[in-house]
């Protein structure tokens, strides 16, 4: 038998064979093959762009809702929020006594510090005034 064959298939005469041979592709085939070729690489150069960015994307995405985790964590395991409120100061002596304005509660007492003591007796004659440039610049 000739090294050429690689299978051989009998059919309903006995007689004929069925060969599979090698054939060399033509010059005109290897560029239409070479074609495909060169579709198939760009589309997955392309598919796999659109992966990247999906995935980045997505990411994204995940990073966002891992923010708003983090942050609901950080105030539940804080268990309160400082906010800004209005209130009336009242004087006494070098105490400070904060009212809030809606619902007249005491929200904080606390002693003058030197500075505004000082302001106070150097001619500053609103004690309100100097506690709000003094948070001001705490800030």
């Amino acid at each position: 038998m000739s090294k050429k064959i690689k299978e051989a298939t009998i059919i309903a005469d006995p007689m004929t064979h069925i060969v599979e041979v090698k054939r060399p592709y033509t010059d005109k085939e290897i560029v239409a093959y070479s074609r495909i070729m060169a579709e198939a690489i760009k589309a997955i150069a392309e598919k796999g762009a659109e992966l990247k960015a999906f995935a980045s994307s997505i990411k994204d995405e995940i990073a966002g809702q891992e923010s708003i985790l983090n942050d609901c964590a950080a105030r539940v395991n804080m268990g309160y929020e400082m906010t800004p409120v209005t209130c009336f100061v009242k004087y006494d002596g070098k105490i400070a006594t904060f009212t809030n304005k809606e619902t007249g509660e005491i929200v904080e007492q606390r002693e003058l510090t030197e500075e505004e003591q000082l302001r106070l007796t150097s001619g500053w004659k609103d004690a309100e005034q100097i506690i709000r440039e003094d948070s001001k610049e705490n800030r």
